[in-house]
């Protein structure tokens, strides 16, 4: 039986995960950093390209790439990892990047990708729309911190060129020191993400930024569930875990687990007028206050921003107001 969606079978049987599938008329292209080679084709297991971005340059409209994870070259319980900056260029619309990683549902122990230690260098840089990527470990570098983040997905006024943030899917995947940061859009979701170490870089985790002044619009839909935003042991981070910035509506930030408060920030600070919802959250502070000034761990702006059923370590949380 097929496992692939344009008949490539996959060894020993077993289908590869993922919680978007390509379209029938979509190729599958596969990566494998310890065995493959970026003068094949990539169309299947034994031709796989040795690169991520080799394989991204090569798919189309609505293709999907299987990445392996490298082979170990220490440490049997620590995967290699591809160093590279993968760019998304805007007419790879509706691709999805993919990490094989079975029978482990961790994502650390899947495909990790370590952002090249170069200025303004992100781990994946995306224009282009409906861009998934799933199964991922993503990290910066231990020595300096001149990389620029984690994930990034551009948009610009009108889409014209630039659309990374429109229909975005991050799923199940780990962000080591690194941000993810949105430019605007709509409908882009982060499901099972875990920032972790967040303090050694003290950067922000998730950067959305939408400014009302020559902004990205519309802007709507917004969805993070189940994600967890975490310190580093018992330090707690410089900065705000969540930063929103301009005007959206229609949020949903869900299910999701906040660690040691930040030194000098909130664990969510929105500088704008939005609208959503904060539901089900769990606060690692004993007064998780929220309100729409400033003065609060939670810091809502100016829109109608619902919380319901959070919690910190006394209880369910309550205003600050």
């Amino acid at each position: 039986m097929s496992t692939f969606p344009d008949g490539v079978f996959q060894y020993g049987g077993e289908p590869v995960g993922g919680a978007r599938y390509s379209s029938p008329w979509a190729t599958a292209y596969f990566v494998d950093g310890t065995n493959g080679y970026d003068g094949f084709d990539g169309k299947g297991p034994t031709t796989a390209k040795k690169t991520i971005q080799a394989a991204v340059t090569a798919a189309g409209y609505q293709d999907v790439i299987y990445v392996r994870a490298k082979r170990p070259q220490t440490d049997a319980s620590d995967p290699g990892v591809y160093t590279e900056s993968v760019n998304v260029a805007y007419a790879k619309d509706n691709l999805s990047i993919i990490g094989v990683t079975p029978h482990v549902l961790d994502p650390y122990y899947g495909p990790k990708l370590l952002v090249p230690d170069v200025v303004s260098e992100w781990g994946f840089h995306v224009i282009s729309p409906g861009f998934h990527l799933e199964n991922f470990t993503v990290q910066m570098w231990d020595i300096t911190t001149t990389p620029a983040g984690a994930v990034f997905l551009e948009s610009e006024s009108g889409f014209a060129a630039k659309a990374g943030s429109v229909g975005a899917s991050i799923v199940n995947c780990m962000l080591w020191s690194g941000q993810l940061r949105i430019d605007g859009g709509y409908d882009c979701t982060t499901y099972g993400v875990t920032f972790n170490n967040m303090v050694k870089d003290n950067t922000l985790g998730y950067n959305f930024s939408c400014p009302s002044t020559g902004g990205i619009n519309p802007q709507w839909g917004m969805k993070v569930q189940n994600c967890a935003f975490l310190g580093k042991h018992a330090a707690a981070p410089t900065n705000t875990y969540m930063y929103i910035q301009g005007s959206a509506w229609g949020w949903q930030i869900r299910d999701c687990y906040f660690d040691i408060v930040p030194a000098s920030g909130q664990f969510i600070y929105i500088n704008g007028d939005v609208d959503g919802f904060l539901a089900n959250c769990y606060f690692n502070s004993a007064n998780a206050t929220y309100a729409a000034g400033a003065g609060s761990e939670i810091q809502l702006g100016a829109g109608v921003m619902k919380v319901v059923g959070c919690h910190d370590v006394t209880g369910e949380i309550g205003s600050g107001t």
